[in-house]
């Protein structure tokens, strides 16, 4: 089975180069797949359309597989950038968490640990640009953000 990502809107991450950290990334849906386990093993359980990475849903069950631990989500979605420029990217999760940005693990943190956030800076040319978050809980509260910044 293939699954289509539907590109959105045009997104400018640097119009304004004093902004504070923002999840939006420009007009558009997520598409998040959720798994009632860990390992994001067989096939996903259930489709959402987030419009931000930003979920904390502490010691409560995820209402989306109806648990609070053993339960991954994979975010994905296209965004197009109108011109180059330098972004930070912060991903943070309770427990584990990477980002997959145009063919490159940029963040890899995939270990049980309490909420920890990593930045990275990358460069988003003009164009169309392909983003993949996955997250898992294993136990305990469970957080998962991303947002970025103009350098």
């Amino acid at each position: 089975t293939t699954t289509t990502i539907v590109p959105n809107d045009v997104f400018h991450p640097c119009a304004d180069p004093s902004a504070d950290w923002s999840t939006d990334f420009g007009p558009g849906e997520w598409i998040a797949d959720h798994w009632d386990n860990r390992a994001l093993e067989g096939w996903w359980d259930e489709r959402r359309y987030p419009t931000v990475v930003d979920e904390n849903w502490g010691f409560a069950e995820n209402e989306v597989i109806g648990k609070s631990d053993d339960f991954g989500i994979r975010y994905y979605r296209q965004f197009e950038v109108h011109e180059t420029c330098e972004v930070q990217i912060r991903l943070g999760g309770d427990d584990g968490y990477a980002m997959w940005l145009d063919g490159s693990w940029d963040i890899y943190e995939w270990f049980d640990q309490p909420f920890t956030q990593t930045t990275v800076n990358v460069t988003l040319t003009a164009g169309w640009h392909t983003m993949y978050v996955f997250f898992y809980e294993n136990g305990g509260t469970a957080q998962v953000l991303l947002d970025w910044r103009p350098v």
